[in-house]
């Protein structure tokens, strides 16, 4: 192959699936997208192919790199910090197979469309578990709950309370409580 046979530098734009395991959100499925830039000296089946081949080399890369992001404990939400360390691996492992890299980009990382529901919901729970008004919130009494005695005392014909002395709800005849269960007749 003679230098006329160089390819071009060809842009190439990813973006990338991958499993990411962290303590709060176990398998989440993550997108990372970017791009990059390169030629080669050593290609000639076109653009089309090396741009897939590119593509394929790159996910091999950010798959077993976000592995060991996970192996060290690093919180999804990190992730992008680690976007240099990615990305110096994606250029190093193009660069052993042959590429000249000009430009590489890791632009995001988050989880795809059908996690981001189930993230945004763990962190709402997360923050409420840790927000004093809610740990100290006690449940209101319902205003039906309070029934003045009078209410008590009138009995029905066969002796059963009008009222649920539990909690205020008119009787339908029977010996329980629909609502709440209380034994209704001594």
């Amino acid at each position: 192959m003679g230098q006329n046979d160089l390819l071009l530098p060809i842009k190439v734009d990813f973006s990338e699936s991958a499993v990411y395991y962290d303590r709060t959100f176990s398998g989440v499925f993550l997108v990372i997208c970017g791009k990059t830039e390169v030629s080669s000296s050593n290609w000639n089946e076109g653009d089309e192919r090396a741009a897939d081949y590119v593509k394929t080399i790159i996910k091999l890369v950010l798959t077993q790199e976000l592995q060991k992001c996970s192996n060290k404990g690093i919180a999804m939400k990190k992730l992008m910090n680690e976007a240099p360390a990615l990305q110096m691996a994606c250029v190093s492992e193009l660069m052993n197979k042959g590429f000249q890299v000009m430009d590489f980009q890791i632009n995001s990382i988050k989880p795809n469309d059908d996690n981001l529901t189930t993230v945004n919901m763990l962190d709402l729970e997360n923050v409420m578990a840790n927000d004093e008004d809610v740990k100290n919130w006690k449940r209101p009494t319902p205003a039906h709950t309070t029934v003045h005695r009078s209410a008590l005392d009138d009995k029905t014909e066969s002796g059963y309370p009008k009222f649920c002395p539990g909690c205020g709800t008119p009787t339908t005849g029977t010996s329980f409580c629909a609502i709440c269960g209380k034994k209704l007749k001594y």
